[in-house]
């Protein structure tokens, strides 16, 4: 006499799929797979839960952490930038408001640039994190 698959509970299923030798009762593994994928594909069933949103979660608030850092140092620079009238570019060299106006107000754009994308990143991403 063959089992009655269908009614039994999807955790029975997986239980029997476990204790089933297939060798011994192929007809039996057969419909007991065919019965466990019938009732997977009509369900969601999430692959990973719990631990890797925990790690995720702990990864996410860390990188906005670091990504505030940054964000702080570009608004600062720029902020600097007004106050003394000069701005760092790269490789270290000095910009100055008064006689280098173009190549001050493109570093200036660049800073903001940096900081409002950050700034956007990090409330887009927490936002994003209440909302799920």
């Amino acid at each position: 006499m063959e089992p009655d698959y269908k009614s039994y509970s999807l955790d029975e299923l997986y239980d029997v799929k476990e204790n089933i030798d297939a060798d011994l009762y192929p007809e039996r593994f057969q419909s007991l797979a065919k019965e466990i994928k019938s009732r997977e594909s009509k369900i969601d069933i999430p692959v990973e839960t719990g631990t890797n949103e925990e790690n995720d979660s702990e990864g996410s608030v860390i990188l906005r952490i670091l990504a505030g850092i940054t964000a702080l140092y570009f608004g600062w620079c720029v902020i600097n930038a007004f106050v003394s009238g000069s701005i760092s570019g790269r490789s270290g060299y000095e910009y100055f408001a008064d006689s280098q106006p173009t190549m001050f107000g493109i570093w200036v754009i660049i800073h903001c640039v940096f900081f409002f994308l950050i700034t956007w990143w990090i409330f887009n991403k927490s936002s994003s994190k209440r909302s799920t």
